[in-house]
């Protein structure tokens, strides 16, 4: 009798192990894939400051190039500035909308 009652309480501890180590198991898997979902979101969230400043940059050299055929176009009103400063202009509106519409702000 008293070997059958220390028989009962081996099992039940086994069976609270296996279930234990199943749970831990399970909770390794998930903290993995939390783990890489991080990673993914940190590296994405440096893509998209990269791209975010070299539009940027992008911008600038183009509001330079307008100023520049601004000042061109003031000094020869000839046909041929007013055409390249309205194509610049359009060129620089349209990336200042792709900038506005894929802006990533930190936390």
């Amino acid at each position: 009798m008293e070997s059958g009652k220390w028989r009962d309480i081996g099992e039940r501890e086994s069976a609270a192990g296996a279930t234990a180590e199943q749970t831990a198991r399970v909770s390794r898997a998930e903290f993995e894939a939390a783990d890489a979902a991080r990673v993914a979101a940190e590296d994405a969230a440096e893509a998209s400051a990269a791209r975010e400043t070299e539009a940027a940059q992008h911008n600038l050299f183009l509001q330079r190039r307008v100023e520049e055929l601004e000042d061109a176009a003031g000094a020869d009103s000839g046909a041929h500035y007013g055409a390249e400063l309205r194509r610049l202009r359009e060129t620089r509106t349209a990336d200042a909308a792709k900038v506005g519409r894929c802006r990533f702000a930190p936390a």
